[in-house]
């Protein structure tokens, strides 16, 4: 391209030349610059609501983490719990662990336990509301004996400390006109079993036990 030779003619020239950069720049600047900066801006939002959606779901996992911990200390200590104090049968019959326990409990303080008969299973006491399955049932057994005050209290001391859920539900202590220091003992006590037991049925283990 060839400027012309007058001056003004040749400012004019670098004048419009001048321009058209400008206007292409601006042009540019319109479809690359400011598509891009927007885009980045976005870009931007995105990638903060991925990295709070990143820190939220670290967060939970930590939290799940430290659910599951405390459940399996949760499940060890239920696991003990249910060892150590849920009746359980022996061949069957829920009778022979009970008869062994009571009679040791009272050779151990001194009572004389005359007889232990088994009255059976029965629900536990649920609301009219509760719609949940029962988990537990009660075990029940009425026993005599006789003994001073101070045994008969020592005894019944002794199972409930044994087993914190045992239930001593009925008591009748009477007084001996031929031996004035020992008491006539008559107790009903009952203990949760697994409402479906893990062991075989059958002598008190069938759920059909007399009336409590």
């Amino acid at each position: 391209m060839k400027l012309p030779e007058n001056k003004k003619e040749r400012i004019q020239v670098f004048v419009l030349i001048g321009i058209g950069v400008a206007l292409l720049l601006f042009t540019l600047i319109q479809l690359l610059v400011v598509p891009f900066n927007a885009s980045r801006q976005k870009w931007k939002v995105i990638q903060g609501e991925l990295e709070g959606k990143i820190g939220k779901a670290n967060r939970e996992l930590s939290y799940g983490r430290a659910v599951k911990a405390e459940y399996d200390v949760v499940s060890v200590e239920i696991d003990k719990i249910m060892a150590s104090n849920v009746l359980r049968s022996i061949l069957g019959s829920y009778l022979v662990g009970v008869t062994e326990m009571l009679e040791s409990a009272a050779h151990g303080v001194g009572l004389n336990l005359n007889e232990i008969q088994e009255v059976g299973i029965r629900e536990l006491p649920r609301s009219k509301t509760d719609k949940t399955v029962g988990v537990f049932k009660s075990y029940a057994v009425q026993l005599a004996g006789d003994g001073s005050f101070d045994q008969v209290r020592a005894f019944l001391d002794k199972i409930e400390n044994d087993n914190p859920f045992l239930c001593v539900t009925e008591i009748r202590i009477v007084g001996r006109s031929d031996k004035p220091e020992r008491h006539q003992l008559n107790v009903r006590v009952e203990w949760p079993i697994e409402a479906v037991p893990q062991e075989g049925r059958g002598n008190g283990a069938d759920g059909k036990g007399g009336n409590p």
